[in-house]
């Protein structure tokens, strides 16, 4: 319902939506009554920074288009009560996502977060991973410096977070050769 709220609504310039999260890798296990939805949300290149505003306040909005070398941002929303985790990126970001080589990405996040998590690497091995983040004075929030494949591992190439994310378990709602590819919702 949510989801399908969302993409009756979506914005014109969305190319993708990728359904992401508990939702997709564990839905008879992990999900709880207070679980959030994890979209992906793809846009044609910059034009991201065009809804910037409907998630933030014009002061943030404004910082977002005038940053040059975002990927994309985060977003926190309740949409029909349901909390909704929003992960706004462009094309050239899942592109990077996709080739599983070691780039950064970089987001705008409203709410920083401290946190590590675990990447695996291709024999099996868990290693821990702390993005980098960086302080947005001007309008409060940070960037976060996420690598693909975060080189941790003495084995070879990690299984970064957005990487697990999108290439485990995503399921693809919307994509620009299919605008109504929703299935099942």
């Amino acid at each position: 319902m949510v989801v399908g709220n969302f993409i009756r609504d979506m914005d014109p310039n969305i190319t993708g939506i990728i359904l992401v999260g508990s939702l997709t890798y564990a839905p008879n296990h992990d999900v709880k009554a207070n679980s959030d939805v994890d979209l992906v949300i793809v846009y044609d290149d910059d034009k991201f920074k065009d809804s910037a505003s409907k998630y933030f306040s014009k002061e943030k909005a404004d910082y977002i288009k005038g940053q040059d070398n975002l990927d994309g941002f985060m977003s926190k929303n309740t949409i029909d009560g349901v909390d909704v985790s929003l992960h706004v990126i462009n094309k050239k970001a899942l592109d990077k996502i996709t080739s599983c080589n070691s780039q950064e990405l970089r987001y705008y996040r409203e709410k920083p977060k401290d946190f590590t998590y675990g990447v695996k690497d291709y024999v099996g091995e868990v290693y821990d991973f702390k993005p980098k983040t960086v302080p947005v004075k001007e309008v409060g929030g940070e960037i976060r410096v996420d690598n693909v494949s975060p080189p941790v591992s003495p084995n070879g190439p990690t299984i970064g977070n957005d990487m697990d994310k999108i290439l485990s378990a995503g399921t693809v709602l919307i994509d620009d050769k299919k605008k109504n590819s929703c299935k099942g919702n």
